[in-house]
C-alpha cells in the first residue's frame, strides 16, 4: 500500500515539476542558487566540504551555485558517483570543475571523473535532490535508495538540505525506518529548516 501511495505521489509531483517552462525553471533555479549561497555562507563562514549533485534537465539547476563555491578556497566541492549499483552505493568524489563531470553508466547522470574520494563523515553539507519534501522534512526520491544509504554514513553534524521547486512541497510522505529526513528545504520562495519533533 505504501509503495503504491509513494508511486502515485511521485507521478503527481513529477507532473507538476515537469510542467514548469524552461524559462520558469531557469528563473527559479537562479533564485534558489542565490538563496542557497547566502545560507551556506551564513551557516559555514569558515568554509565547508559540500556534496552537490549534477542536475537532470527537469531538476533545479544548481551549477551556478557550484561555480561560486568552487572559486572559494574555503569550500571543497564534491559530486556523487555510483560505485556499486547492486548495493545501491554511491561515494562523494571531489571536483572543482564542471569539465570533470561526465555521463556515467546509470540513469544518464553526470558523475565526476576524478579519483579523490571524500569520506562521508568529513562532509559538512549535503545538497539533496528530491521529487518531494513534506512538512516534517521527509524526502521522496526516485525509489532507488542511493541517498538514504549514503546519508546513513554522514556525521550527525552534517547538514542535509533538499533543493527543490516550491511546487514539490507536499503535506505528508509515507516513510519507512530506512528513510532519512533532511534538515531543511531550499526552494525559490524560502529556506525552511525542520526541527525534530
Amino acid at each position: 500500500m505504501e509503495n503504491t501511495t509513494k508511486q502515485i505521489l511521485r507521478e503527481r509531483v513529477r507532473a507538476l515539476r515537469d510542467h514548469l517552462s524552461p524559462k520558469a525553471r531557469a528563473e527559479k533555479s537562479s533564485q534558489i542558487c542565490a538563496r542557497a549561497l547566502a545560507e551556506i555562507h551564513q551557516e559555514f563562514p569558515n568554509g565547508a566540504k559540500v556534496l552537490l549533485f549534477a542536475p537532470q534537465p527537469e531538476e533545479v539547476d544548481i551549477l551556478s551555485l557550484f561555480y561560486e563555491l568552487a572559486q572559494d578556497p574555503l569550500f571543497q566541492c564534491s559530486f556523487p558517483k555510483i560505485t556499486d549499483f547492486q548495493q545501491k552505493s554511491m561515494e562523494a568524489v571531489c571536483t572543482q570543475s564542471e569539465d570533470k563531470l561526465r555521463v556515467g553508466e546509470f540513469f544518464g547522470l553526470r558523475e565526476p571523473t576524478g579519483s579523490e574520494f571524500l569520506v562521508p563523515q568529513e562532509l559538512d553539507l549535503v545538497l539533496v535532490p528530491a521529487l518531494a519534501i513534506d512538512r516534517a522534512g521527509n524526502r521522496l526520491g526516485h525509489g532507488q535508495g542511493f541517498y538514504d544509504r549514503f546519508l546513513q554514513r554522514v556525521s550527525p553534524r552534517c547538514r542535509k538540505w533538499a533543493v527543490i521547486f516550491s511546487c514539490q512541497k507536499v503535506e505528508q510522505i509515507p516513510v519507512t525506518p530506512y528513510d532519512i529526513p533532511v534538515d531543511a528545504a531550499l526552494d525559490e520562495c524560502s529556506f525552511a529548516p525542520f526541527f525534530p519533533s
